[in-house]
């Protein structure tokens, strides 16, 4: 294993707890509309792939793309959302509760880890800054919008969009400075030290728990097609 690489404890610690959360949160979702084997299928799946980003995060394996690696990035962030798409008769069947989708959005908050890393000099200002307080800025205003409407059996579209929005920007605005400012054909921007984000433990963010999160936005546009 030679791609883990010292960090803050809090962001080892703090990427583990959602990573798991991930992996078990499928159960409730389903469970929500009696269909916990389902849950237990996917959360079993999701737990496969994230030992392989695990396996490909902390050995030599990632290295083999070389300056290519980004491009398993995307790739990641693609093939979840695409096969919910092309089985959306079977991943959404049933309508969901927006607050039980929006509700996974709330752990968005770990990429404000990025910050901390900083410090450890694994992660470049640039990138860390707009992709630290961009997921916290959609985490807390995800746990705001569940708050305001915690009496509430569903959430209103309006709320769920900004949601939406506001966490696709992120997202992209992370693609744009992870790329620019890693170690590849397309760096824009250079700092002292080469940038570790595809080393473990922060690898996991973009490799496992950005895709989990892009698949709940997949699954929030799906429900709210239900209501036309």
């Amino acid at each position: 294993m030679e791609n883990i690489t010292f960090s803050n404890p809090i962001t080892t610690i703090a990427i583990i707890f959602v990573t798991f959360v991930c992996i078990a949160y499928f159960i409730p979702l389903y469970n929500s509309i009696n269909q916990n084997k389902k849950g237990i299928k996917i959360s079993f799946f999701v737990a496969f792939w994230a030992a392989i980003m695990f396996y490909l995060s902390t050995s030599n394996a990632i290295d083999v793309l070389g300056q290519f690696r980004p491009a398993l990035v995307l790739v990641s962030w693609i093939i979840p959302s695409f096969i919910a798409i092309l089985k959306k008769d079977w991943f959404s069947e049933h309508k969901f509760s927006q607050k039980w989708l929006v509700g996974l959005q709330m752990f968005r908050v770990v990429g404000g880890v990025f910050i901390l890393e900083i410090f450890t000099g694994r992660v470049p200002a640039i990138f860390a800054y707009p992709a630290g307080l961009g997921d916290l800025f959609v985490g807390i205003s995800a746990m705001v919008g569940l708050y305001i409407y915690r009496k509430n059996n569903n959430l209103p579209n309006r709320l769920v969009k900004f949601i939406l929005w506001i966490g696709i920007i992120d997202l992209l605005s992370a693609l744009f400075f992870g790329v620019t400012t890693g170690n590849n054909p397309a760096q824009l921007f250079f700092s002292e030290a080469p940038s570790k984000l595809l080393d473990f433990p922060t690898s996991m963010i973009p490799l496992f728990l950005v895709p989990i999160a892009l698949l709940f936005h997949t699954l929030s546009w799906l429900n709210l097609n239900k209501n036309k």
